[in-house]
């Protein structure tokens, strides 16, 4: 029997003689849809350490907390996180990883000083997250309310 929309094949056998091989196409598979892309937070939030979580509301110094406020701030010596960004002395940086202990982030400049690797871990109190900034320098980090 050859179904509607098959298409039938001879192929020589021994002796001369030929099988016919019949073959029905199939239904189309479903498109398959890219997953959607998770947010830089989330996956922060999923991936890392217990100061990852405390990094989704905006953490600052006292003059980064008063940029993310709409205060009067001095640039020279802020530091902030919000949204999945650092502000690093009024650079705004991309934070592209936080690990145990490891807080990394592309920036703007030169090549050779784009990429950042900072140490992060819990305040004290439980409340912010310290940095250990590249040069060795040490910020506190708190919950800009």
């Amino acid at each position: 029997m050859i179904h509607t929309g098959s298409r039938a094949r001879t192929f020589p056998t021994d002796a001369g003689s030929h099988q016919i091989l019949t073959t029905v196409p199939h239904a189309p598979s479903p498109s398959r849809r890219a997953p959607n892309p998770v947010p830089l937070a989330l996956t922060l939030l999923l991936l890392a350490s217990p100061t990852t979580a405390q990094l989704a509301a905006p953490l600052g110094n006292p003059d980064g907390c008063a940029r993310i406020l709409g205060e009067e701030a001095t640039k020279e010596n802020e530091v902030a996180i919000v949204a999945g960004h650092l502000n690093l002395y009024g650079a705004i940086c991309q934070i592209t990883a936080v690990q145990t202990g490891t807080l990394m982030a592309t920036c703007p400049g030169d090549a050779d000083s784009r990429k950042k690797v900072l140490g992060i871990a819990r305040s004290a109190d439980g409340t912010g997250v310290t940095l250990t900034l590249p040069d060795g320098s040490v910020e506190d980090l708190v919950p800009c309310e």
